[in-house]
């Protein structure tokens, strides 16, 4: 048996619109960092509901941990960018670090019987 983790990645989408889509981009464009509250007051959309469209924009609306809001990717956004990739693929590796620590210590239990 194999005990290499593999990544299993396919998630089930919700449904989010391309019009959703571009109704945030809209509401985003020429405004640079934009706070939740604000997007989610003016749009009458929630913000758990704001961060599945931003998560489904396909990089089009930029949001990365420790950033300001959210803001519309475009040519004035490419260092802020650079930094939310960097935030989100070290945010990335740690998670799969902490899957796998979590997967090596079930296995200790399981096969010692104490499961």
């Amino acid at each position: 048996m194999d005990s290499t983790p593999e990544l299993d990645l396919p998630m089930a989408k919700p449904l989010v619109t391309p019009e959703q889509i571009e109704l945030v981009g809209d509401f985003l464009r020429g405004k640079g960092w934009v706070k939740a509250p604000v997007i989610c007051a003016a749009l009458s959309i929630s913000d758990r509901r704001l961060r599945v469209i931003v998560e489904y924009s396909d990089s089009r609306i930029l949001s990365s941990p420790g950033s300001p809001g959210y803001r519309l990717f475009d040519r004035e956004a490419l260092p802020e960018a650079d930094r939310a990739a960097d935030r989100f693929i070290s945010q990335g590796k740690r998670m799969i670090q902490h899957g796998i620590s979590i997967r090596r210590r079930f296995h200790h239990f399981h096969h010692a019987g104490r499961v």
